[in-house]
Parts: structure tokens; C-alpha cells; sequence
């Protein structure tokens, strides 16, 4: 019944593509990147390393990782090498880009993003900027050191305006720290005037948040571009069908509140973070561990997400939206990744590259500087 299912839904996604949009291009596919998988270089990569060291989890173990004779399981992604993989392994199966989370620049969470700004990949990039990671010391350095990411050859550009996702912006933190909005907009003057020296052009904001109502608020207070969401699911547990259905629906409400700006729809590719209950970090909120004990959705197979991924971009060329954001490229305790796993290899990443070659025009669909 699902191969049924399956098939019927490709042949329509098929027709609806080529019926509103024969012989156009389609946006751009970006998928987000979490760089904890570095072992014991950070506390984080030791952490995720215990987190799938139960064989329940092993099937989410990216290529990259190692199973001891022990059981014991290493993690150790950051090099060359296995990231001009991943690089490969993307740009084959029409992923254009990955969407960094931008974290300090001595972090071993940004080993993986030096390594790909230093290495000599061909291979598209944006960033990811967190809120919170702001204060009012920190971010003119802070700026500083974005401004040389965005100058690198390889940033992603749309309509050369380089594409910056901005994360979770809350206002507990914008009042504790930047008193109102009017603090905290002074850190966007500072990031657009710094770029505007360097001869780059005012950036396309994407404002990422969970509730599409606050997406909508925040990116008519600081005149963003575009609204979306890091993730989505369902407060209750379910089939991944529940899950893709929610984030269709995420869509169509941001698009019918948020008239006046574009919505980057979010392709869910699986949620269960069971393993992060399981054997929780010392940071953790105990609200988001008790959630993840309880609110997790069936592991889909590749074709599944491939459906997913084709209604997305149906929709996105149906509401003019030059981008769609995968979650994620990596995310593996969370449960949503397309990156080749040790066991399954890159069955994902095949099916989601076969539905894209049907859907869209092949001469364009892996330029990622080209103008929606």
C-alpha cells in the first residue's frame, strides 16, 4: 500500500510541476549543518558519541563513524577528506547548499566550517546565526568574523545578496540584553554596513522560527525578506506522514499571515530525539528531554523523503520562493538527516536526487548563485 502510495504521489507532484512550470528552475535546496560529530576534540562530539553508542541507534551513525570491537562508538567527521565527501555526496544528488550554524570562532563546533572555508571545495554555503549567541560586548567582533565568511568565494547568493538565516529571535533575551528591538537593530546596521564596505550587498534575511506568528512579527519589525523554521512537528507522537503534513501546513499558515514576505518552506526529515532522553547533556532543559522521551515520529524510508522534499519544491515554485531549507543534513540524534549513514549509505540521498532530476530543469538545478 505505501509503494502505492508512494508512486501516486510522485506521478502527481510530476504533473503539478510540469503543468505550472515546464522548463523552469527550481529554488535552490539547502540543508541545515550541525557540526557536533568531531569526537573528542569538544565536549559536544564526546556527548554525541555516547548518545548513539546503543545499538538501537546505530543505524543513524553517519559513514564516517567507527564501531569498536568494544561496542564503543567513534565519531570524528572534521577533515578533509570526509567533508569533501559530504561536499560530493550533495552536489550529486542536487542539494545546493548547506546552512551553517555560526557558532564562535574557537568553537569545536566551527572546526567543520574551517575546514570547508580553508579547503579548496567547490560547494555552495550559507550561515545559520543565533540570536542568543549576541550581546551588546561581542557583536561587532562578532560581526567582524561573519563578514569574512561571507566574503568567501563559495557563499551563497540570491539576487548577489548573500542569504543569511537569522535564528530564534525571543523576546526575554532582546529585553535582557538589548533592552527593545531598536538595540538589537543596531547589530543588523552594524552587519549590513560592514558587509556594504567590504563592496557586498545588503543580505537577504531568512528569520527562522518555530512559530510562524513570531516569524511573521519579527521579520516586519526588522524589514526581513523572508520567514521560516528550523523544524516543526506535532506536540504528539505519530507516522511520518503527521510530520511532513505539519510542515506543509506550517507553510500555508506563514504564507497566509505573512503576506507581505516569502516563506522558505522546511522539509521535515524525520524528529526523535529518544536517544538525547536516553543518555541526556548536562545543558538540557529538563522540559526538552522530557519531550524528547515523548514526541517522536516514525523513521521514514528514502522515498518518503523524497516525496516530502518534491512537495516542497512544487510549492515553493508555486509561491515564488527561491529556497527550500532541509532539517537536516545531520542532525542524527534529533532524528533528521540526509547525509550517507554508515549502514544505509546514501539511500536518501539517491531518492531525493532522482525525484529532483525529474522535477527540475538539470542544467540549472546545482547553480547556487544564480538569480530565482
Amino acid at each position: 500500500m505505501k509503494v502505492k502510495k508512494y508512486f501516486l504521489l510522485v506521478f502527481s507532484i510530476f504533473l503539478t510541476f510540469n503543468i505550472a512550470f515546464a522548463q523552469e528552475t527550481c529554488p535552490l535546496i539547502g540543508a541545515i549543518r550541525w557540526d557536533a560529530w568531531h569526537g573528542k576534540k569538544g565536549n559536544v562530539g564526546v556527548y554525541v558519541e555516547k548518545v548513539l553508542s546503543n545499538k538501537n541507534w546505530h543505524y543513524r551513525l553517519p559513514f564516517c563513524a567507527t564501531i569498536n570491537n568494544d561496542g564503543k562508538v567513534e565519531i570524528d567527521c572534521v577533515n578533509e577528506n570526509v567533508i569533501s565527501k559530504e561536499a560530493d555526496y550533495a552536489k550529486a544528488h542536487g542539494i545546493n547548499f548547506w546552512a551553517f550554524l555560526a557558532y564562535e570562532p574557537d568553537s569545536a563546533m566551527s572546526l567543520g566550517l574551517k575546514i570547508f572555508t580553508t579547503s579548496k571545495q567547490n560547494y555552495n554555503f550559507a550561515l545559520i546565526i543565533e540570536f542568543s549567541r549576541y550581546n551588546s560586548f561581542n557583536f561587532r567582533e562578532r560581526n567582524r568574523y561573519l563578514v569574512s565568511l561571507i566574503k568567501h568565494k563559495n557563499y551563497l547568493l540570491i539576487n548577489n545578496r548573500p542569504v543569511i538565516f537569522i535564528f530564534n529571535i525571543n523576546d526575554e533575551e532582546l529585553k535582557r540584553n538589548w533592552k527593545n528591538e531598536n538595540g538589537f537593530r543596531i547589530v543588523i546596521e552594524d552587519l549590513i554596513t560592514k558587509l556594504k564596505d567590504e563592496g557586498i550587498n545588503k543580505p537577504y534575511f531568512v528569520i527562522m522560527d518555530f512559530q510562524y506568528k513570531n516569524a511573521c512579527y519579527w521579520a516586519n519589525i526588522f524589514d526581513f525578506d523572508a520567514i521560516s523554521t528550523y523544524a516543526t512537528h506535532p506536540n504528539k507522537p505519530g507516522s511520518y506522514d503527521d510530520l511532513v503534513n505539519h510542515a506543509l501546513s506550517w507553510w500555508e499558515s506563514a504564507k497566509t499571515m505573512c503576506k507581505n514576505k516569502t516563506v522558505v518552506p522546511i522539509v521535515m526529515t524525520g524528529w526523535d530525539p529518544r536517544p538525547r532522553a536516553e543518555t541526556p547533556a548536562p545543558w538540557q532543559k529538563e522540559e526538552y528531554i522530557k519531550k524528547a522521551s515523548e514526541i517522536y515520529f516514525e523513521t521514514p524510508k528514502p522515498e518518503e523523503i523524497a516525496d516530502a522534499v518534491g512537495r516542497a519544491v512544487v510549492w515553493a515554485k508555486q509561491n515564488k520562493s527561491p529556497l527550500i531549507i532541509i532539517y537536516a543534513w545531520n542532525e542524527f540524534d534529533e532524528g533528521g538527516w540526509i547525509m550517507p549513514t554508515l549502514m544505509k549509505g546514501d539511500a536518501r540521498l539517491k531518492a531525493i536526487g532522482e525525484l529532483i532530476k525529474r522535477l527540475c530543469n538539470e542544467k540549472n538545478s546545482n547553480n547556487s548563485h544564480r538569480s530565482p
